[in-house]
């Protein structure tokens, strides 16, 4: 039986740990609300200039065509030979199937596009085509917690210069969209040329420009490009900054149906212990912090997390940024 001091020793023991976990989830907490903040108020912006862009080139049209002008060159609409894909992803990992969900979404896409040209944005998919060997004309990476509108300028410039140069016919952007902190769903949205909106009910409007529409749209579109990346760039990372806790659970009859009941706990609880010694020495390579618990409710834990009868818990580990 233990002692009193051994108890008391235990409850201290305890409650530094609560305060170490509790102070990475706030600061985690706090670094994914501000990038949330970013990415939600630039969305209507973006959105609405995508509406306008798509409005006055449905009403130059017409315009261009009986005087002979040329629309902007990245208006331009000609044979799609070749096509281009900006990818953008995390540079780290631990954080749940975010990067899953785009390299399927993005593999789907060249499978379809064979002659696709990528231009990667982060570091897990530059790592993962690569292999693939597949044609990338550009890789970013380290853009860092909050991308600034500078940042992500030098991937517009790459993509306005493959498109205006004929490399590539048309472009799309694969990125995750930001629903809530559980659930980000992948979309693509085509960048060039601009098209409106499936929804939108374009009509043409006539507009008198001065100095002229070329001046216009020159301003204009390299701007629209621009905007609509780096709205992509903010999605993604206001997903990255969310706390975490990992959860390792084990069902001991499917080992014990290859290695025995007597042998099989301990080939679990040995696998289980390494699982979580590698889990925390990557989150030190992202300079991030973990606390393995054992002492938590399990009957709590496994109602909220509505786990099978025959899943047992074995470890909870929070990870964040430490102070």
């Amino acid at each position: 039986m233990a002692t009193l001091r051994q108890i008391n020793r235990r409850i201290r023991s305890i409650q530094t740990t609560a305060k170490t976990t509790r102070a990475m989830s706030l600061v985690a907490g706090s670094k994914m609300r501000r990038a949330q903040q970013m990415a939600l108020s630039h969305r209507p912006y973006a959105d609405q200039l995508r509406w306008l862009l798509a409005d006055v080139v449905e009403s130059l049209q017409s315009a261009a065509t009986e005087e002979g002008e040329a629309l902007h060159p990245l208006l331009a609409r000609r044979e799609v030979r070749s096509h281009g894909l900006v990818l953008i992803t995390s540079d780290r990992g631990l954080c749940g199937g975010l990067n899953t969900n785009l390299l399927r979404l993005a593999g789907s896409y060249l499978t379809s596009q064979p002659d696709t040209k990528l231009v990667c944005v982060g570091r897990k998919g530059y790592d993962f085509f690569r292999r693939t060997r597949t044609e990338i004309i550009g890789q970013f990476t380290r853009l860092g917690d909050y991308p600034s509108y500078d940042d992500v300028r030098p991937i517009s410039r790459l993509v306005m210069d493959a498109y205006t140069s004929g490399e590539v016919d048309t472009v799309a952007v694969v990125f995750p969209r930001f629903v809530n902190t559980v659930l980000q769903r992948p979309e693509s949205l085509e960048l060039l040329p601009a098209t409106p909106p499936e929804e939108a009910a374009v009509k043409a409007v006539e507009y008198i420009y001065e100095p002229g529409a070329a001046q216009v749209l020159s301003t204009l579109m390299p701007r629209y490009v621009e905007i609509q990346v780096y709205r992509a760039a903010l999605e993604q990372e206001s997903v990255l900054e969310a706390p975490a806790v990992f959860v390792l659970v084990a069902v001991y009859e499917r080992t014990a149906g290859k290695y025995g009941p007597s042998r099989a706990r301990r080939y679990v609880d040995l696998e289980a212990g390494h699982a979580a010694q590698n889990l925390l020495l990557q989150a030190v390579a992202l300079d991030l912090g973990g606390v393995p618990l054992g002492a938590f409710e399990d009957a709590a834990v496994q109602r909220v997390l509505s786990l099978p009868a025959d899943h047992r818990l074995l470890y909870l580990i929070p990870v964040g940024h430490p102070r």
